[in-house]
């Protein structure tokens, strides 16, 4: 990515956070409001597509919680753990899946093998300034998913991610 390019979606996201702050909209942070919290809306809404919810374990005492799915077609369950989206949480990673596991990291439609920090800050940049013009069905979230499952397992390539992120939900996905 060049400097220029980087400059312009720094300053995009500024002018997006100080408008937020100065039209009394809600901020990143207060998207999902006190009500709802991402975790539940990963629960409910896995479970309308077939998984079944075993349990949410703590991958550190409060700070990392992982939360685990029986998977259609899968032998071994797999893991969703919603981080923030700058990767602060790296050096825990590996203490979620096993040898041989996939990861995912998934943010509205965009998914990745790697740890995509730009590019999933920039996409909620460009939410946040789209979610200021009422141009956006999503929730600019500072929540992204990591979802690691069996390499012989492809139940959660198959899944469409971002009713988590709709500001219709759950709605949407109970019709």
């Amino acid at each position: 990515m060049s400097a220029g390019t980087l400059r312009v979606s720094f300053a995009m996201l500024l002018v997006a956070s100080v408008a937020a702050n100065l039209l009394g909209g809600p901020s990143g942070a207060d998207w999902f409001g006190k009500s709802v919290d991402i975790e539940s809306r990963v629960i409910e809404f896995l479970q309308s597509q077939g998984f079944i919810y075993r349990e949410t374990r703590e991958v550190t005492a409060g700070a990392l919680r992982s939360l685990v799915f029986e998977a259609p077609g899968c032998t071994r369950d797999i893991q969703v753990v919603p981080l923030g989206i700058n990767f602060e949480d790296r050096p825990r990673f590996d203490r979620i899946d096993q040898p041989g596991d996939r990861r995912r990291f998934i943010y509205l439609d965009r998914s990745s093998a790697v740890e995509d920090r730009i590019g999933m800050i920039l996409e909620r940049a460009k939410q946040t300034a789209l979610a200021l013009l009422r141009q956006t069905r999503y929730v600019p979230s500072r929540n992204l998913l990591m979802v690691t499952e069996p390499f012989d397992c492809h139940a959660a390539e198959t899944v469409d991610w971002r009713p988590i992120w709709d500001r219709q939900y759950p709605a949407r996905i109970t019709q």
